[in-house]
């Protein structure tokens, strides 16, 4: 009898890349303010660059609309990086956060056109057939999300341009966060509320 969950070890380094990126995506505020505070950004940026670029090598062959975005915005953050660094102007990476609802603004945005909307195909991965309602809100859903980036965009382009590093992080490391965690809370409340009327029908 096996005792242990075996692991293949060729996945360690990938998922190791995972976690220190997503840590570093999540820090990514706290990680600038204390990069330009402590005059150390230039080193942090080498280090952003380098995981923000392998990243991108992982998963270039990912499919779907989501890892493309992913893709596009590891993109612009490598731009970033070599642009703050050959002109430099570290206020550069400031804009990341704008490029990054720029980006899930165009594709939540193109899959709405496409009459493919994204929160729809995600929702059809867990259920294969979707109702009619299910259908409608969930395309309604992935409207609300797009025009919540471009306003979120458009206050984290606010926050960059005013080159207020406080109000920046501030926003774009903690209010930013929670609104999105209660939108979440909120839809997923109104899913359950709907999904229990929907089904005593």
């Amino acid at each position: 009898m096996k005792f242990f969950i075996e692991f293949p070890i060729h996945n360690m380094p990938r998922l190791l890349l995972g976690i220190v990126f997503t840590i570093i995506s999540i820090a990514y505020p706290v990680l600038i303010y204390t990069g330009l505070k402590y005059q150390v950004l230039n080193y942090l940026i080498v280090f952003i660059a380098f995981v923000f670029f392998i990243r991108f090598i992982c998963t270039r062959k990912v499919n779907g609309m989501m890892s493309t975005a992913g893709r596009y915005s590891l993109a612009g953050a490598c731009l970033l990086c070599v642009f703050s660094l050959v002109f430099k102007k570290l206020e550069l990476m400031l804009f990341y956060p704008v490029i990054v609802n720029a980006v899930l603004f165009i594709v939540f945005t193109a899959s709405i056109l496409a009459k493919r909307p994204v929160i729809t195909v995600f929702a059809m991965l867990k259920e294969k057939e979707l109702s009619p309602f299910a259908l409608s809100y969930t395309r309604r859903l992935t409207i609300f999300w797009a025009v919540f980036f471009v306003i979120n965009g458009l206050i984290a382009l606010y926050t960059a341009i005013i080159n207020d590093l406080k109000v920046w992080t501030l926003y774009n490391g903690f209010i930013s966060y929670i609104l999105i965690g209660i939108i979440f809370t909120a839809e997923f409340i109104l899913r359950v509320f709907l999904k229990k009327k929907y089904d005593n029908k």
